[in-house]
C-alpha cells in the first residue's frame, strides 16, 4: 500500500464541514482508531479516502 493524496476541499462546505475551512481547525483532526476525526466530530471514512485518493507515485509522474 503506497501513499495518496486526498483532496478534502470538495467536504468542506455547509455548517457543519465548513468549519473544516479554518486551517487551524482543520490541522486539530486525529484518528479515534478507524476514522479521522475533528473535536466537534466531523469524520471522515479512511476506505473513502483511500478509495478516492491519487497515489503519489501518479502525482510525480504527471
Amino acid at each position: 500500500m503506497g501513499k495518496k493524496r486526498f483532496d478534502a476541499k470538495p467536504y468542506i462546505q455547509g455548517e457543519w464541514y465548513g468549519k473544516l475551512a479554518d486551517r487551524q481547525y482543520f490541522r486539530s483532526v486525529r484518528t479515534d482508531g478507524f476514522t479521522f476525526v475533528w473535536p466537534e466530530g466531523q469524520d471522515l471514512c479512511p476506505d473513502e479516502i483511500y478509495d478516492l485518493g491519487v497515489s503519489v507515485n501518479q502525482l510525480q509522474l504527471a
